[in-house]
């Protein structure tokens, strides 16, 4: 036991194990990782009570609606943005996807007693080039930036039952705690295009982007093009298979969820195949390429209800435990789920 450098982790022993798991992932959710997207939970992790979540997820009316309820609602459609874009974005998948394979290598090996020092050097080296993607700028901005931008935006709109740019752009203010990464595109953007480019075409633009081979030059350049042509109000009043079109894209390529685009990459990792694979059934028959692109661009907003991009479990303090990607999921699963999840924060802590 002592021999391994990443936890070991059996399944839980009983209740009470589980449930204090589930507190500790919890903290180290909430306190922050270290790093400014940690995707690989697949999971929303909220202050309120699991009771009132309950009651909100209802849709009943509710006089005494408070801000507290609003983050909780916030918090489940940023994180079902964050879904969607691993679903849906050809660069975030392809970057998860090496980072959760390096990190489920790393505990592999531990486990074997093969967790050498050169093997070690050279995942730190990969792992911090990949992190590097995610925080480099080029046009003064990088990929974090246009991932959380989006996300920001869609979870606005996801948890709101307004329309009106400038208090979606309030929300999007009040509930990102004054965080550059969050907000600084979207303050440019509103400053320089108005508030209802920067609510509504804004994280449309960022999500194409991300389709890219280098979505900063990608978002660049599409910004640039709506500069040179003074089209925002036109492109802002494209459908979703329209702006495709409009930025070069082919709808019908874009629909497509990363499995059905590059099936083998989406095979031979553990945590690709506990976490993804039933949100990519749930992506795949969501509908035809019109469904499709409409939840993926914000034009549906009741897409959020589907399983395709709930969170597969709602987090509480006090380990607490609310299934939304699969409401009949049992405690086998989420103890599955609990488990890979503090195991790849332990890795990539160790790797870091």
């Amino acid at each position: 036991m002592s021999g391994h450098k990443i936890r070991l982790l059996e399944e839980a022993d009983d209740a009470d194990e589980l449930k204090r798991r589930s507190a500790e992932l919890h903290r180290r959710m909430v306190e922050g990782t270290g790093d400014s997207i940690f995707p690989y939970t697949v999971g929303v992790f909220l202050r309120i009570a699991h009771e009132r979540l309950d009651h909100l997820l209802s849709g009943r009316p509710d006089p005494s609606f408070s801000d507290d309820d609003y983050r909780a609602l916030y918090s489940l459609g940023h994180e079902s943005a964050h879904i969607l874009q691993l679903l849906a974005s050809g660069w975030f998948f392809g970057h998860v996807n090496r980072v959760s394979r390096l990190v489920m290598e790393a505990v592999r090996r531990d486990r074997a007693g093969q967790l050498d020092e050169h093997w070690t050097a050279q995942a730190r080296g990969l792992l911090a080039a990949e992190f590097a993607l995610l925080e480099e700028r080029a046009y003064s901005f990088n990929v974090a930036e246009l991932l959380e931008t989006h996300a920001v935006c869609q979870g606005v709109r996801w948890a709101s039952a307004t329309d009106e740019p400038d208090e979606l752009l309030w929300l999007a203010e009040r509930f990102s705690a004054g965080s550059p990464l969050y907000l600084r595109l979207l303050h440019i953007s509103a400053e320089h295009h108005g508030h209802r480019f920067a609510v509504e075409l804004l994280p449309r633009l960022c999500l194409l982007a991300l389709g890219m081979q280098d979505p900063r030059v990608a978002f660049a350049h599409l910004v640039a093009r709506l500069d040179a042509e003074g089209g925002v109000a036109e492109v802002g009043g494209l459908d979703a298979a329209e702006l495709c079109r409009w930025a070069g894209v082919d709808p019908d390529q874009l629909a497509l969820s990363v499995r059905e685009r590059q099936p083998e990459t989406v095979t031979g990792n553990l945590w690709f195949e506990t976490m993804l694979v039933s949100y990519l059934d749930a992506y795949e028959q969501f509908g035809d390429t019109s469904a499709r692109l409409n939840a993926v661009f914000g034009f549906d907003r009741a897409a959020i209800r589907s399983p395709a991009f709930q969170p597969w479990f709602a987090v509480f303090g006090d380990g607490v435990v609310h299934p939304l990607h699969d409401p009949q999921a049992d405690v086998n699963r989420y103890e599955g789920w609990c488990r890979i999840s503090l195991l790849m924060l332990d890795a990539l802590e160790y790797l870091r």
